[in-house]
């Protein structure tokens, strides 16, 4: 038997390149070095093969077996050597002049390529009821394996009208070459591919099957640095690209003790403050609010008066809801909240109280709601008053009235956890006097 001798299209089926050439689609040049190489992986594990099978001395006959994958994958290859200027089938075989035609090749290329075409270049994001409304945001190298199981991967339709199997669903959301469209994968092993409004079920292998659940359920520690928080209204195939940016594991973080007072006694204090409404409310807040600042944090300061502690957010502004505020000037937003001594709280309550006690050099941390305050360095919006000043304004909704910006979106944190608003959502809320 001559193992180094294949006559490639010698016993093709015309019939099946035409069928096949009917559904052709375009592939980019940067896989034909991909495509031969699979060519050529697919030919010796077939040569194996057929060595292993074969009884000395006798020759089985093989020919439908070879006629199948030989046509695919050595038209294959040849259309990877007419690219490159000359005609290879395969490094362990002569050098042979075949005549293919155009439409040979690109049939034979057509079936090594997804029908929702090649994605090695494109974004997944994958959704599922473990973390929505967060979406999965997956690696290149991720990304690369699926595509490759795609790209041979013979997309055979489904029945349509079968009903769909119980269990758990996984979207994928795909980003490739300006186009948006999503995947959306049964237990059954079936996919619905929708894009540019249509809607085609196909059969996947487990091959696929079991990628798609593995990567769509990652077992690594910190998986929150991979997840993108998405608003409910924008879980769409254009809406989950809005936002680029993890939530980070912290968006406030606890005071630090200023340096004049770290040699101070420092007790930490709750007051009592009753409030008019409830802060957690945003729109309460935004009722409240004469407009919305965003700005970079440079510095957290504190300041007292009367008795009252206050923690002062210096910021440079970065945009506001109602253009009242220039881009990069400098201004002060204060909270009540902060350190305070006991000598000043002390003089105010002897003050009214007509007392003549007077405090040491001991501090009070007046601690309003968590007592956090925002991470220099991170942009936030404040929902602010008419400002006291030209250059300082208090923020309405103590904590509740910062929401860290991640992105496109806004998020306020309060005691059930994140809400997430974009801009104009906020915009919107408002009600300014004139």
């Amino acid at each position: 038997m001559k193992n180094n001798e294949f006559d490639v299209l010698e016993n093709a089926d015309n019939s099946i390149l035409i069928e096949l050439s009917e559904k052709y689609q375009p592939v980019s040049g940067n896989d034909i070095e991909r495509l031969y190489e699979r060519s050529e992986q697919i030919y010796h594990e077939k040569s194996a093969e057929n060595e292993a099978e074969s009884v000395s001395g006798v020759e089985k006959y093989r020919r439908p077996i070879w006629r199948k994958i030989g046509t695919f994958a050595a038209v294959i290859a040849l259309v990877g050597g007419i690219c490159a200027g000359g005609i290879l089938i395969f490094r362990n075989t002569p050098s042979a002049s075949l005549p293919v035609s155009e439409e040979v090749s690109e049939t034979a290329l057509a079936r090594a390529i997804a029908p929702f075409g090649d994605i090695h270049d494109g974004r997944i994001r994958f959704l599922t009821p473990a973390y929505a409304p967060y979406l999965l945001d997956i690696s290149a190298e991720d990304t690369d394996e699926l595509a490759g199981l795609f790209n041979f991967w013979l997309g055979e339709e489904a029945d349509s009208d079968a009903p769909y199997p119980d269990g758990e669903q996984i979207i994928a959301y795909i980003e490739n070459d300006g186009s948006h469209f999503r995947l959306v994968f049964y237990s059954d092993n079936t996919m619905d591919c929708e894009k540019d409004g249509n809607t085609v079920r196909y059969k996947v292998t487990d091959e696929i099957a079991e990628t798609v659940y593995r990567l769509a359920h990652p077992t690594e520690q910190n998986i929150m640095e991979h997840l993108i928080p998405c608003r409910f209204e924008d879980i769409n195939a254009d809406g989950v690209w809005k936002n680029n940016e993890p939530v980070p594991e912290n968006i406030f973080e606890a005071t630090e003790i200023p340096d004049e007072l770290k040699n101070c006694e420092i007790i930490d204090y709750e007051p009592l403050y009753e409030y008019a409404y409830d802060f957690e409310n945003i729109q309460e807040n935004a009722a409240h609010a004469a407009n919305i600042i965003i700005g970079r944090v440079d510095s957290i300061s504190y300041e007292s008066r009367c008795g009252v502690a206050y923690t002062q957010v210096n910021i440079t502004v970065t945009g506001d809801a109602l253009h009242k505020v220039q881009t990069g000037e400098n201004v002060c937003i204060e909270t009540v909240g902060g350190y305070v001594s006991q000598h000043e709280k002390t003089a105010e309550v002897n003050r009214m109280s007509g007392s003549s006690f007077v405090g040491d050099d001991t501090y009070y941390h007046e601690i309003t709601k968590s007592g956090e305050v925002p991470i220099i360095g991170r942009e936030y919006a404040f929902f602010v008053d008419g400002g006291q000043d030209a250059a300082k304004y208090g923020i309405v909704g103590l904590e509740y009235g910062m929401l860290y910006k991640c992105d496109n979106l806004y998020i306020q944190r309060n005691s059930q956890g994140f809400n997430y608003y974009d801009l104009d959502e906020l915009k919107s809320m408002l009600t300014p006097n004139e």
